[in-house]
This record gives structure tokens, C-alpha cells and sequence, in this order.
């Protein structure tokens, strides 16, 4: 059974925000002048998430229960954001430009608006949100309750839950494709992928992958989902999972 708090925030970490590190990394920014930059932030950050229209860089601290605003332009901290207990997953909403964030230890969503960088709305959700996806066409809030098995949708017009939908144990990560509009959960102590109709907020599949599946990430080029499988006991890989068809086509040893 996959646990730790502390390893759900770094596989979350890891599948949402492995873009961004290419071009921003917490510890060290590289600009065009080939110089460097350190900006401190708050304790144990493990989540982030990019603001296109402004530049602004939005990192979930689970030490001190905040959110750090760091601007793009400056690389630079321009805000210090309360939220809930431990947060633990972040998003940016392009059709409202407000920021949630998942509040593992307090059962609650924050909602931070772009513009003045202050929490405009707290919403209730399951038992122990720990990944937060966006679907870009409507403005919905997609949050993964480890606790609960369950997905709560948020309404991005009016920041209340509008559905929860019913997944496998354990889901732990998120991913919008944009092409075919479903929602893939990965449910970490079931070894399953649920497939989410965002245009219903119903299951339409239960994908079975490796052992612990941990991360996601879709590829709207293709239509392709590559999940992480995390295996203490034996090889992790990655499981290629077609969204079209909604079955494994390939899977790739890892080790």
C-alpha cells in the first residue's frame, strides 16, 4: 500500500511539473545571460504551477502551509500566499486566471486569485486532496481525494463542487487531455487508471496498469498517456495507454 504523504507530493511534483523544471528550477534559474539564480521559498516545496499571461510561477510550500508567487520576469518573490495545511498540488486556470491549490491535511481547496495573489475562496472537498487538474475548455476543477477514492469537480465560475465522482483506491495524480476531453486518475493501491468523461464527470473506463501508478502525463500530440509505475518489489515502468482505445499498448521496463 502506497502510504507516505511525502511520496505522493514528489510523484505529483514530478508528472505536473516536469515542463516548468526545464526552464525554471527553484534552486537555480538559468537566464539568457548564462547567469544564475537562487529564490528562496518556503519549506518542503513540491508542487508548482505557471501563470502563461503573466509570467508568474506559483510553488506550493508543504512546511509552512503557503503558496511562494515567484515572477518569471524577475525571478524574484513578489508573494507569500497562506493556504491550507500542507498543500500539496497546484493548478493555474487560464479561463479565470485564479490558482488552486490542494490542501492535503485540511480536506479544502484554496483558491488564490492571479491578480492580487490573495485567497478569494476556500471550497470543501474529499479526505485528503493530493493532485489538482484543469480542464482548459470549461474552467473545471478537477481534485484527486487519496483518502476518499474519489474525484471532487469544481465548478471554476462559481469555486463549488459541482460532482464527485467515484475512482479506484488511492488516487494520487491527475491529467486533462485537451483533444479528447477525459480526465485520467491514477489510483495508486489499485494499480488502475479511471478515465473521466469531463463532459459527463462519470468513469467511461478502468484502465489496469503496473503496480503502483503513481504519475501521468498525456501527450495531446498523439493522444498517448504515459503512466509511472512505481514497484518496490520488482521493475517500475511505464505503462503507454492509447486514448482512443483506452488500453495499454505498450509498457516500458524501467528498471
Amino acid at each position: 500500500m502506497f502510504r507516505s504523504s511525502r511520496h505522493l507530493v514528489q510523484a505529483y511534483f514530478v508528472a505536473t511539473s516536469l515542463v516548468l523544471i526545464l526552464v525554471f528550477s527553484i534552486t537555480g534559474v538559468t537566464r539568457a545571460d548564462g547567469a544564475s539564480a537562487t529564490v528562496p521559498v518556503g519549506p518542503s516545496p513540491f508542487a508548482l504551477a505557471f501563470d502563461p499571461t503573466n509570467g508568474d510561477v506559483y510553488v506550493a510550500n508543504e512546511g509552512s502551509h503557503t503558496v511562494s508567487v515567484i515572477s518569471g520576469s524577475s525571478n524574484v518573490l513578489v508573494a507569500t500566499v497562506t493556504v491550507g495545511s500542507s498543500p500539496q498540488g497546484v493548478a493555474f486556470d487560464a479561463v479565470n486566471g485564479e490558482v488552486y491549490v490542494a490542501n492535503f491535511n485540511s480536506r479544502t481547496v484554496s483558491v488564490i486569485s492571479g491578480s492580487s495573489n490573495t485567497v478569494v475562496a476556500n471550497v470543501t472537498v474529499g479526505s485528503h486532496p493530493s493532485a489538482i487538474a484543469v480542464d482548459s475548455a470549461n474552467g473545471d476543477v478537477y481534485v484527486a481525494n487519496f483518502w476518499a477514492g474519489t474525484v471532487s469537480v469544481i465548478s471554476g465560475s462559481t469555486n463549488q463542487v459541482q460532482a464527485t465522482v467515484t475512482v479506484g483506491p488511492g488516487p494520487v495524480a491527475l491529467a486533462f487531455d485537451p483533444e479528447n476531453g477525459d480526465v485520467y486518475v491514477a489510483n495508486v493501491d489499485s494499480g488502475t487508471i479511471s478515465v473521466i468523461s469531463a463532459s459527463s464527470n462519470t468513469v467511461v473506463a478502468t484502465v489496469p496498469v503496473g503496480t503502483g501508478p503513481v504519475a501521468l502525463v498525456c501527450d495531446s500530440a498523439n493522444g498517448d498517456v504515459y503512466v509511472a509505475n512505481q514497484n518496490a518489489k520488482g521493475s517500475d515502468t511505464v505503462s503507454v495507454i492509447s486514448g482512443s482505445t483506452n488500453t495499454v499498448k505498450a509498457t516500458v521496463t524501467i528498471r
